[in-house]
């Protein structure tokens, strides 16, 4: 995978034992579109979340 507009943000990340990752404060109370290829690699999209009530058809 290409890197090239992506930065480093922690080197080294292990997950827990229930497969979660800690991605800092800066991350807190946000959601993800989490997706992953055939070579194991993650992406991490954010996501603004639209309640069913706000939303018109």
């Amino acid at each position: 995978m290409e890197y090239q507009e992506f930065s480093v943000i922690k080197e080294d990340l292990r997950a827990d034992e229930r497969g979660r990752i800690s991605l800092g404060t800066q991350f807190g109370n946000r959601h993800y579109r989490v997706l992953m290829k055939s070579t194991g690699e993650v992406l991490l999209v954010p996501m603004a979340i639209i309640p069913e009530r706000l939303y018109s058809r």
